[in-house]
């Protein structure tokens, strides 16, 4: 931990690096530090929700979707599920900046972001398959920023502002699940009536705060009697303001409150910087709850946010690493006392990085941060909740951590489906999951290099998170010899553990294969993570030859010729069933029985035919032909499940030998012929035992 007190709550000189110019004037960081933005491929998740290998998309087909993309990116505990470039949204969009999310009533999920040139709609509602829904045009600004109102009676509806001026846009989202935004509204009234750098909104009282924009302090707005025309109720000029956020107190002695903290400045932006903490219940009376909070020179307390139980604040500084050089730091107040006690300073924590803070938010116990070159940065404040360290990051400029006005600008963690999107100054909309993948694999058997030909059952666990839920009949195998995918759902055998069958194939025959399934979130998950693009493989070399049929049947006494077959691939050492051996157009309503060796063939001559099987000749239990139940003819058959025969234990045991080769034939009472030539005898059939 750095910093003391004293630092922070002494008033300081203005910063004469930048003077007193508006933070929107054209020497600002963000203006000096401008590139050219990204325009190239995005990303989308290359499977469906089914599991299925996409086909590839063009940028700005249909509804805007980018082409797959191996775009590198640095990240730890965090994976890209869908990217969509500026130019997802035309040429003409120089830079990308804030966004925020919506759920429409029907619980479709969107991400909002702020362009260059007007305002995007994208439905996240499948976080790997994201979509334009909507766009609305704007004034061209490098500021922009976008907040949502639900009213309880009369709709949703957005609201865009910028430095470009043009005051409020607001926009209806009452069409958003078909693809359709309307801008219905322009509020022009109040303070500073046209440029706005930042806004926010309190869900639950219904007002607008507007901040910066070349004005001081806030401007305030109701919603609650006609969302569609913002009415202006009152403004704080004190101070110059660039961020607010806002807080509903429910206990303590602030309860029934709403408390705003602003970040920002004197007059002009830059100089003497810090943080206002108001009473802004009251709109005709906003009183201060706490003397100002100041910053030294140089630095510059730009953004802020509270932890879920609001005992701490975290601020960011915009300035500190490009001016005083250093890394990252955030600031840490205890806020626990507030309004009986002032906020006590804390210290700050970095995470080392040579970025540049920028916004950030809390949910749960994490603290989510756009972090300009570094993208977004992660921390868990359950750890430790005054140095929390950092547990996930995802670099949207992997090519430095430079401290300029460059890369993520925003990022968003509150979409109910748990991912959360970033907006990205040069790349464009990022949507994350950040954190352990919802659903895990592993393979109790192990991953065998080798398998059977004859098919095998690949033991495979999914393990689920605790709040997450696999949609019913998603679990499956998809697999390949050449060409295409092919799906084959997975067996379920209780407790998270399921079969994956791979089929019947010529020997020596490799699989390439991948498991995936999907949670009710709308999220596939794969093994391997990457799929299709990486995949698993096996070959089928463990090779048993195919049935086959051999030697010479008896024709019997009414001229039929017996027939030996067989259904199933393979008589198997541990199936219960599914290789049955027939011995069919033998005489009707006779016993019998299967004569079987595992020595080798025979051809020597036997009860007027030929005894197929090479001694020691064993038996299976008697058998009856069945057939016709009256009359002599040909309408009998006899037939033995091979594997229930086996699993049953009765037999030889070296039937239950996989790689063995068992010769049978069928023998049946034929009273047609004198003794001793008084049977029926079947042609032989060899067959090699599978596993």
């Amino acid at each position: 931990m750095t910093g003391s007190a004293s630092a922070v709550f002494t008033t300081f000189a203005a910063l004469a690096l930048l003077g007193a110019l508006s933070y929107a004037h054209e020497d600002d960081g963000k203006v000096l530090h401008r590139e050219k933005p990204y325009r190239g491929p995005g990303y989308h998740c290359p499977l469906g929700l089914d599991g299925a290998p996409l086909p590839s998309f063009v940028p700005g087909a249909g509804a805007g979707m980018g082409s797959y993309s191996s775009q590198p990116f640095n990240s730890s505990n965090v994976r890209l599920l869908s990217w969509l470039p500026l130019n997802t949204w035309g040429a003409n969009q120089q830079n990308g900046n804030s966004g925020w999310g919506y759920v429409s009533p029907s619980g479709r999920e969107y991400a909002l972001m702020g362009l260059y040139g007007g305002t995007a709609f994208v439905d996240i509602t499948v976080p790997g398959q994201a979509v334009t829904a909507g766009y609305i045009a704007g004034p061209n600004s490098l500021w922009r920023d976008v907040r949502v109102f639900a009213h309880p009676t009369l709709g949703d509806y957005a609201y865009a502002v910028s430095e470009g001026g043009s005051g409020i846009q607001v926009i209806s989202l009452a069409g958003i699940d078909s693809g359709v935004v309307t801008l219905v509204n322009t509020v022009t009234t109040g303070p500073s009536p046209s440029a706005t750098h930042s806004m926010e909104i309190n869900q639950q009282t219904g007002y607008l705060y507007r901040s910066g924009g070349g004005s001081n302090g806030i401007r305030i707005y109701d919603l609650n009697a006609n969302p569609a025309s913002p009415t202006y109720v009152s403004s704080w000029s004190t101070k110059y303001t660039h961020e607010v956020t806002l807080a509903n107190y429910t206990s303590g002695p602030l309860a029934g409150k709403e408390i705003a903290f602003l970040c920002g400045g004197d007059n002009g932006g830059w100089a003497n910087t810090g943080l206002d903490i108001l009473d802004v219940t009251n709109k005709a009376n906003i009183v201060a709850v706490t003397p100002r909070l100041t910053w030294p020179s140089g630095q510059y307390g730009h953004q802020c946010t509270l932890s879920a139980d609001k005992s701490k604040l975290y601020l960011n500084d915009e300035l500190y690493v490009p001016n005083l050089g250093g890394t990252t730091i955030n600031h840490v107040f205890d806020i626990s006392n507030l309004g009986t006690s002032a906020p006590t300073f804390l210290g700050t924590f970095t995470n080392g990085n040579t970025a540049i803070p920028h916004n950030e938010y809390t949910e749960g116990n994490l603290l989510y941060q756009a972090a300009y070159t570094s993208g977004v940065r992660v921390y868990d404040l359950a750890q430790n909740a005054t140095n929390p360290p950092e547990v996930a990051w995802f670099d949207t400029r992997s090519s430095d951590d430079g401290a300029t006005f460059n890369g993520l600008w925003n990022v968003y963690p509150f979409h109910p489906n748990g991912t959360v999107t970033g907006s990205d100054l040069e790349s464009g909309l990022f949507v994350w999951w950040v954190g352990q993948p919802l659903l895990s694999y592993s393979y109790p058997n192990g991953q065998p290099a080798s398998i059977p030909n004859t098919g095998y059952a690949l033991r495979v666990q999914i393990t689920a998170a605790q709040q997450a839920s696999i949609v019913a009949g998603s679990t499956q195998l998809w697999y390949r010899t050449t060409g295409n995918w092919t799906s084959v759902p997975l067996v379920s055998v209780g407790g998270g553990q399921y079969d994956a069958n791979f089929p019947a194939v010529p020997c020596n025959t490799t699989f390439q294969y991948y498991i995936s399934a999907t949670t009710t979130n709308n999220i596939v998950w794969s093994s391997p993570e990457d799929a299709p693009t990486a995949f698993h493989s096996t070959q089928a070399s463990v090779c048993t030859a195919p049935p086959v049929g051999y030697c010479t049947p008896k024709v019997n006494s009414l001229g039929c010729t017996p027939q030996i077959g067989f259904s199933g691939t393979h008589p198997s050492a541990s199936a219960q069933s599914g290789f049955t051996v027939t011995g069919s157009n033998v005489r009707n309503q006779k016993p019998g029985l299967m004569l079987y060796s595992l020595t080798g063939r025979d051809a020597t001559p036997f009860g007027g035919g030929t005894l197929c099987v090479l001694a020691p000749v064993r038996r299976s239990g008697q058998l009856s032909s069945g057939g016709s139940p009256s009359g002599n003819d040909c309408t009998g058959a006899y037939s033995l499940d091979l594997n229930a025969f086996i699993a049953g234990g009765t037999g030889d045991p070296g039937l239950a030998v996989p790689g063995n080769t068992v010769r049978m034939q069928f023998w049946g009472r034929d009273q047609g012929f004198p003794a001793p030539d008084n049977v029926t005898l079947t042609a032989g059939l060899e067959a090699q035992i599978a596993p």
